[in-house]
């Protein structure tokens, strides 16, 4: 069994259910009528799943690490963790009997999903196709001034249609794969996708001309559509979007934000802002919103985390991992090999060097620079430079050492650096 949307007014309720518990819709004749329909999956996805066999390696290689490098003193045995958010009550996940076998546990349940995804790249079909290429606002909106400036007594059907308001657009609209957008009276945007990772909360929207524009910050990219009066078509130049119909439902904004948002991982809750709130070691961090958690079998390990930023229009991808083991791993003269053995576990050819004393909610950390290459296991990405910094400090209220590893491919296209370094100097 999962949960669904009703196409009429939004409520969560089962797939087994014939109709609505709310509003009686006839759910199983709505749904079987929709059955021959390709589901539009993002192809940003896609390029995500590449990411998720990343993940699975580094959950892997921390176990490694942990009874490799450990020292004399105990050491609890802990994995990597990443939460994937979702809404309460939220639908599960796609299933598929193509398993990579050569992975971790965690490896096999991510590429459940990248069977689907690789089935619709190969198909490579939107729902809704478009004979001409539409470009994002600027450029069309610059030809149309061009042309009037020419004749200013041409009146053009963009000018007539300037008249739409925000009343006019806001509303609750459900999309073709379940999902749901809440375009607030405010002005900004609520992204409730069924692929949870990917929900996009608070994002700018706005009306040009005829055209509404959302501005998508954890999806990379801005959509936008010609408005009319129930049903909304989303395009995006972006590779991360692909075309989907969205109908207006008959809920208010108010009510559907009333929602409440949890994670798998008890230790992170995402916010209504879009950012990821996530606690380790009794001090709490601010993970921004461009970053996806991820669910799997360690979400209850109270040692370690990671969240993952990609970007397929870039082929660029960061990873924030937390992770803490007992005891002082920072004193004596092997700290640096400790740290290059700890980094080595998840890039190669790592090279390190101190930088810089920062503070983290009250503990003196020390930021090493760290240089290397993407290991194997990201094919997409394989002997790409990476580049990035570790934060080490000894917490001794808990008698733990802290280490926080933020990676990016070295693509100054695209730089999150600045990001991590405020997460850390917010930290409480």
């Amino acid at each position: 069994m999962r949960l669904i949307n009703c196409p009429k007014c939004g409520c969560r309720c089962s797939d087994q259910n014939n109709c609505c518990p709310e509003c009686g819709f006839e759910l199983n004749e709505y749904f079987t009528t929709k059955t021959d329909k390709p589901t539009c999956f993002k192809s940003f996805l896609l390029f995500v799943s590449g990411i998720l066999i990343l993940v699975c390696i580094l959950l892997a290689v921390l176990f490694v690490f942990r009874f490799t490098h450990k020292d004399n003193t105990d050491e609890n045995t802990v994995s990597p963790d990443y939460a994937e958010p979702i809404m309460e009550n939220s639908t599960e996940k796609v299933e598929s009997d193509d398993i990579i076998s050569d992975t971790s546990t965690i490896a096999s349940n991510t590429n459940n999903n990248t069977t689907v995804i690789n089935n619709y790249a190969i198909n490579n079909t939107p729902l809704y196709e478009d004979d001409s290429e539409e470009d994002i606002p600027s450029d069309k909106t610059q030809s149309s001034e061009n042309d009037n400036s020419s004749n200013p007594d041409v009146t053009s059907e963009e000018d007539i249609k300037r008249d739409y308001s925000v009343s006019d657009v806001s509303g609750v609209y459900s999309g073709d794969d379940h999902e749901i957008l809440v375009l607030d009276t405010d002005g900004l945007a609520y992204y409730y996708c069924i692929q949870i990772e990917c929900t996009d909360l608070q994002c700018p929207w706005y009306i040009e001309g005829n055209k509404v524009y959302i501005d998508l910050a954890r999806l990379h990219c801005t959509v936008y559509a010609d408005i009319t009066e129930n049903e909304l078509i989303f395009k995006s130049n972006s590779l991360n979007w692909n075309t989907e119909l969205f109908t207006r439902i008959n809920v208010e904004p108010k009510d559907y934000l009333n929602q409440k948002l949890v994670t798998h991982d008890p230790h992170a809750t995402l916010n209504i802002d879009g950012t990821i709130t996530y606690s380790l070691d009794n001090i709490t961090y601010i993970v921004p919103k461009t970053y996806l958690d991820y669910e799997d079998e360690f979400d209850f390990d109270s040692d370690s985390s990671a969240f993952v930023e990609p970007n397929a229009d870039l082929n660029y991808a960061s990873t924030i991992l937390f992770y803490r083991e007992s005891g002082d791993k920072l004193s004596g003269i092997n700290v640096e090999n400790h740290i290059t053995n700890f980094a080595s576990s998840f890039y190669d050819d790592v090279q390190i060097s101190k930088y810089d004393s920062i503070s983290i909610a009250h503990n003196s950390a020390t930021l090493y620079i760290v240089t290397g290459y993407q290991n194997s296991g990201f094919q997409a990405l394989q002997a790409t430079p990476v580049t990035g910094y570790i934060a080490a400090f000894y917490n001794s209220n808990s008698i733990y050492t802290n280490l926080i590893m933020f990676m990016q491919t070295a693509n100054r296209e695209y730089d999150s650096s600045d990001a991590f370094l405020d997460m850390l100097k917010s930290a409480k």
